[in-house]
């Protein structure tokens, strides 16, 4: 998981470990930073959970399924469509009674 972090959260690992060690002289002041700042880093099974950071035998077990039979069961609600079709206008629509529903073309000063 570490050779893909950027310099950034190496940064963050450093200031990390400066907390740790101050926690460990005893400041307990810095155990709430110490504690926020390796919880982002995924420090335990529980962060990691919670950051949705998964084991690399989850992504080879998934690059071996077929896309179109991991797709349905990943997202069984979703359909596809053709997108000209989703967003031509339905028939309904093209009538000149649908188009002007609710318009009143009278003149504003019918006299």
């Amino acid at each position: 998981m570490t050779t893909t972090w950027p310099a950034t959260e190496w940064a963050e690992l450093e200031v990390a470990a400066v907390l740790y060690e101050a926690f460990v002289r005893g400041r307990t002041s810095a155990a709430a930073e110490l504690r926020r700042r390796t919880a982002a880093l995924g420090a335990t099974a529980t962060d990691r959970a919670r950051l949705r950071i998964f084991a690399a035998d989850a992504d080879a077990k998934e690059s071996k399924a077929s896309p179109r039979t991991a797709a349905p069961r990943r997202y069984p609600a979703l359909q596809a469509v053709d997108p000209v079709l989703a967003f031509a206008p339905r028939p309904q629509d093209t009538t000149t009674e649908a188009r002007d529903e609710g318009h009143d073309h009278r003149e504003d000063n019918p006299a």
